[in-house]
């Protein structure tokens, strides 16, 4: 995590210095998977893309396990100005046979090649460099399988699917079943789901789906195994139902006199799987016109998983007069906030709080949802790290290819 969190800082630190310039090149499809086939002849179609349409020229090179037996059809492009995408083709031919099953991979390199003014100057230039993963399976002997689980965004109380991806890279078909175990964050069991059996034949794949609906809030560890005849194939994945949830159950003061210090039991409820810590609330009570009369916080405090816990806090009613005043509330906890809109009437000797409205809104600190811009500027830095990961990795070759 600390290599991925540097990565997207650097590229962040380059974006602003290059003046936020999305100018960068892509690769569609990123990577491709094939199967082994002796003697075969495949030919492979890529996109690469100018995201900035600025004139530029890149090299094209391969290397990997098989780059011997690529031929490129050409090996540099030119984008002329305003020109964004260019389709290049790559043929490969397998061998009459590899001797060790599993994965190969090759790797086709597009770099972009700096201009020659730009070359003799003093400044910094980020280069930008794709690659596009070409996987080939070689098939294993008899019967041999590989799961790949993908998780949706799961809902409370929707049924959603789990999709399991199997791909048979064995010599013969196999029958396959997928078993689901979901466990807690403590390890505890949750749920074990089954799926349909299905046939899937050499150097083919096939789709097993599991249908699930969450009874609760939380995280959780999602195991499947793919049974085939004696063997089996497993894959996991994290995955969050909802969003963490502290809500007010209640608001009651006891044995109150109007002009005294009234104590309030604010009652809590944790819709979530894990414990979360430094939890604390936030009172404020104003008056008919709208100045804050009253405001305080309570102590911090810890909730285990799907625990109620109450809160005090407390409040000098010496100079407040009866009647009806509308508050709220904010529970703080985990770079969230709760927040409740509530109705206060006080008697002489009473308090009594409504909490109004059913469903309560957490929020991040910051008050706002990530607008829609926010997937624009992440897939910007997602591209500049991928350049500069190119970068280093020309960087440790000591330069670049040619031809």
């Amino acid at each position: 995590m600390k290599k991925i969190a540097l990565t997207v800082l650097a590229a962040l630190v380059f974006w602003s210095a290059m003046g936020g310039s999305a100018h960068a090149l892509g690769i569609a499809p990123a990577d491709l998977e094939i199967m082994f086939e002796p003697m075969a002849e495949k030919v492979i179609t890529i996109k690469v893309l100018n995201s900035g349409g600025e004139e530029m020229e890149a090299g094209i090179y391969a290397e990997g396990d098989l780059a011997g037996y690529v031929k490129l059809n050409e090996d540099h492009i030119r984008f002329s100005k305003g020109e964004t995408e260019k389709l290049i083709t790559y043929a490969i031919t397998f061998p009459p046979a590899i001797d060790e099953p599993g994965d190969r991979i090759t790797r086709i390199i597009i770099t972009e090649t700096p201009k020659q003014q730009e070359s003799k100057g003093t400044g910094i230039r980020v280069v930008s460099s794709v690659g596009h993963i070409l996987k080939v399976h070689v098939p294993y002997p008899g019967k041999y399988a590989k799961a790949r689980l993908f998780v949706p965004n799961f809902r409370l109380n929707e049924e959603n699917n789990f999709a399991i991806e199997v791909t048979n890279l064995g010599e013969e078909s196999i029958d396959a079943a997928a078993v689901l175990d979901i466990t807690g964050p403590e390890g505890e069991n949750v749920t074990s789901l089954e799926s349909e059996k299905v046939t899937v034949m050499p150097k083919d794949k096939e789709i097993l789906i599991v249908k699930w609906t969450p009874a609760y809030r939380g995280e959780f560890l999602a195991k499947v195994r793919v049974k085939y005849d004696d063997h089996s194939a497993r894959d996991e994945k994290y995955i969050t139902v909802g969003e963490l949830l502290i809500d007010v159950e209640a608001i009651t003061v006891d044995r109150f006199f109007l002009g005294e210090i009234a104590k309030f039991d604010i009652l809590l409820k944790s819709e979530w799987n894990r414990k979360v810590s430094g939890i604390y609330a936030q009172m404020a009570i104003r008056n008919a016109t709208n100045q804050t009369i009253g405001d305080f916080k309570t102590p911090d405090v810890d909730i285990e998983p799907f625990e109620q816990k109450t809160l005090n806090a407390y409040w000098d009613t010496k100079g407040v007069e009866k009647g009806a005043y509308d508050a709220n509330i904010r529970i703080h906890y985990a770079g969230k906030v709760t927040e409740r809109e509530l109705r206060t009437y006080v008697t002489l000797e009473s308090i009594e709080t409504e909490i109004i409205g059913l469903s309560a809104r957490a929020v991040s600190k910051g008050g706002k949802s990530p607008g829609p811009g926010s997937e624009t500027a992440l897939l910007i830095v997602i591209v500049a790290a991928s350049n500069l990961g190119w970068v280093w990795y020309f960087r440790r070759k000591g330069g670049i290819k040619k031809g």
